[in-house]
């Protein structure tokens, strides 16, 4: 059944590919970068959420009906410096909640350069640090 089924060919992969970078990423130095890895399955029902080290994506149902796998690359500094590259590139059904601890703003890298986002209390916690997504990309700021 699984040498048939693409997805699960793709998130077999996947896993072999971070579970053989994230040592190597672990020992790059005293950046403090940690990975996260999750599944999403085909038509779920409920919603996911993937956190590192206070680094949060939830992936609401419906919003990737096909499924897929989500890798989360968290990297901070000693000043509160972070930055959070989320992959692969999704274009997702539905927006996606991203939390990024307190910061105030967050920076979405695009060809052009820093585009500023400004966050909000989505998940009402008294703090701002959310906001939604539609795709993934790689963000950075301080908190």
């Amino acid at each position: 059944m699984l040498r048939n089924n693409k997805f699960s060919r793709i998130v077999l992969t996947l896993l072999v590919v971070v579970m053989l970078a994230a040592p190597f990423a672990a020992s790059a130095g005293s950046r403090g970068t940690a990975w996260g890895l999750m599944i999403v399955w085909p038509h779920s029902s409920r919603a996911y959420t993937l956190n590192v080290n206070g680094f949060a994506v939830t992936v609401p149902s419906g919003a990737l009906p096909n499924g897929g796998i989500i890798i989360e690359r968290v990297t901070v500094k000693g000043n509160g410096e972070f930055s959070v590259e989320f992959y692969p590139d999704y274009r997702f059904s539905e927006d996606v909640i991203m939390d990024f601890r307190s910061a105030e703003t967050v920076y979405y890298h695009s060809d052009s350069g820093l585009i500023a986002i400004p966050t909000y209390d989505l998940d009402n916690n008294g703090e701002v640090g959310e906001f939604f997504s539609e795709h993934f990309s790689r963000y950075s700021g301080w908190y």
